[in-house]
């Protein structure tokens, strides 16, 4: 099972907040400036959901973690993460 039927639902609920997302960052600007292409942008979004368009998974992509390697890789990326916002706020 390659395909998804529609999109998924945490994918669709990224892709229709992804214009909130990008107006928080200022790569868009806010408010009524922009509705005109937001709402049917969302619309294509909650349609695209709950049609029976087949969506490319991506389960056969590039090789799996095991399982018991799950836990120690995001601690690794934890401490990564904390290492660099310490290095920003020394700056």
């Amino acid at each position: 099972m390659n395909f998804f039927t529609g999109a998924p639902a945490p994918a669709g609920a990224g892709l229709a907040m992804a214009p909130m997302y990008m107006g928080f960052l200022g790569i868009i600007p806010d408010g009524h400036e922009v509705a005109w292409a937001v709402l049917p942008y969302t619309a294509s979004v909650a349609l695209l959901m709950v049609s029976r368009v087949p969506n490319f998974s991506g389960k056969t992509l590039g090789s799996r973690i095991s399982r018991d390697l799950v836990l120690p890789l995001l601690g690794v990326h934890r401490a990564e993460y904390e290492q660099r916002k310490a290095e920003t706020v020394a700056e």
